[in-house]
């Protein structure tokens, strides 16, 4: 009796281990590592320098599948440059301990600032997951890690501060106009000069190192910082454009721009140098009597272009005013025209003329404009008479006219003694008789 329940208890227990480890193997977990730039891990004791590139790896494994994207946090450290290597999560799958996961990676680029430990927090993330209810959320958090930065070699009695750490450096520069131009005294020098580092952020590089030169006035007039992707490989570039001012004539040289900096591959220092320009100054005196080719100084066509810059502000404002005088005289012009004056004029030439087509367009263009109020009953009268006389060669056109004058002056009276004009529909059909008299 004492065996068989022995037994039982140790198959219950068996079932019981094999459940429980059956449903924490289905449960997603969350794997922190340290990796090199081919993607391996690099180990426990792996010690970077200051300023290189250290890449945390944040894996998210499960069995199963993500119905999402996990949601990885923001890492932030103090003394260390914190930068995402990629916007999206790195999809992959890995067979650990003979148990195919799937796995979602998110890398974190640091750089540390200084020499000693730093210590990496756990980072909390959100993971999706597929399982046998459907998808379920879940809440991880990646254990706390420890990182050993060492100081770079010193390069003689210091180091640089900050270090400039990088795969490879190049700089090249570029001269406003051709290095033979002549230049005169007082004259402005731009030089362009830009710096591309392989493995490193621009905002990591640092500005170049320049001694002063005597004969030219110097100043940093702008910065520019860019970053690219070139097959994988991270590529920064910082553009700082310099000004110079001639003070001296001459040979005058601009100062070589230094940059001191640690290779990665050769475990060294080295030192990236943007070599020294001359330029031939010629006095700033000589720049007019030296292009015309004569002995005529500057300081007689000072007057003549001053006198020729007056001359055409004069012609400038002189058609300035000739176009607003014509602009105002069209705008009269049309203004006189539209007016009952100019018809009666036009009217009058047309009666002298004796030409009865013109006289009838010429009155009904003069009717138009008129105002009622403005004309007097014995001056229709006398116009009447006027254009009765110049069409006295055919009655039945002086009958028409006299048919039309004779309503028009109705309904001018009409106006005058105030009454209102009918519609124009009324006007058109007026000459006919009504069925219907009131």
């Amino acid at each position: 009796m004492m065996w068989r329940r022995i037994t039982w208890m140790s198959i219950f227990l068996i079932c019981g281990c094999e459940w429980a480890l059956a449903a924490s193997t289905a449960e997603p977990r969350v794997r922190t590592q340290w990796i090199d730039a081919e993607g391996y891990a690099t180990g426990e004791h792996w010690q970077p320098h200051v300023g290189e590139p250290v890449v945390l790896a944040v894996d998210v494994l499960t069995q199963t599948w993500f119905s999402r994207a996990p949601r990885f946090p923001g890492l932030q450290l103090r003394d260390v440059i914190s930068l995402q290597s990629s916007s999206f999560a790195t999809n992959f799958s890995e067979r650990v301990n003979g148990v195919m996961y799937a796995v979602q990676r998110r890398e974190y680029l640091l750089y540390p600032q200084r020499s000693g430990q730093f210590v990496i927090p756990g980072l909390e993330l959100e993971v999706w997951v597929a399982g046998e209810d459907g998808p379920s959320m879940h809440k991880l958090r990646s254990l706390p890690m420890l990182l050993q930065v060492l100081p770079l070699p010193l390069v003689g009695k210091s180091s640089p501060a900050p270090p400039f750490v990088a795969d490879e450096v190049s700089v090249s520069q570029q001269l406003q106009g051709a290095q033979g131009e002549t230049w005169r005294l007082g004259d402005l020098v731009q030089r362009r000069v830009v710096i591309a580092a392989e493995g490193t952020p621009g905002m990591l590089i640092p500005a170049l190192s320049m001694s002063q030169a005597d004969g030219v006035q110097s100043a940093l007039v702008e910065v520019r910082i860019d970053d690219q992707n070139d097959r994988g490989q991270l590529i920064g570039k910082r553009t700082e454009v310099y000004q110079y001012q001639l003070l001296r004539e001459g040979v005058q040289q601009l100062p070589e721009l230094t940059l001191t900096w640690w290779n990665r591959r050769q475990r060294d220092w080295e030192t990236a140098q943007v070599p020294s320009l001359q330029l031939q100054v010629l006095p700033a005196v000589l720049a007019a009597s030296e292009a015309v080719g004569t002995g005529i100084e500057f300081g007689w066509l000072r007057p003549i272009l001053l006198l020729g810059a007056l001359v055409l502000m004069a012609l400038s404002a002189l058609l300035w005013l000739v176009l607003q005088l014509a602009r105002v005289g069209r705008r009269l012009w049309l203004k006189r025209k539209a007016s009952e004056p100019y018809h009666y004029w036009i009217l009058r030439l047309a009666l002298r003329k004796r030409n009865p087509q013109a006289i009838i367009t010429r009155y009904y263009a003069w009717v138009r404009c008129c105002e009622a109020e403005d004309v007097q009953t014995q001056q229709w009268l006398q116009d009447w008479a006027e254009v009765c006389a110049a069409v006295d060669d055919s009655r039945l056109l002086q009958k028409q006219i006299a048919v039309r004058l004779a309503r028009e002056l109705d309904a001018r009276r009409l106006r005058l003694a105030g009454v209102e004009q009918k519609s124009k529909s009324e006007k058109r059909s007026d000459y006919l008789k009504p069925l219907n008299p009131a």
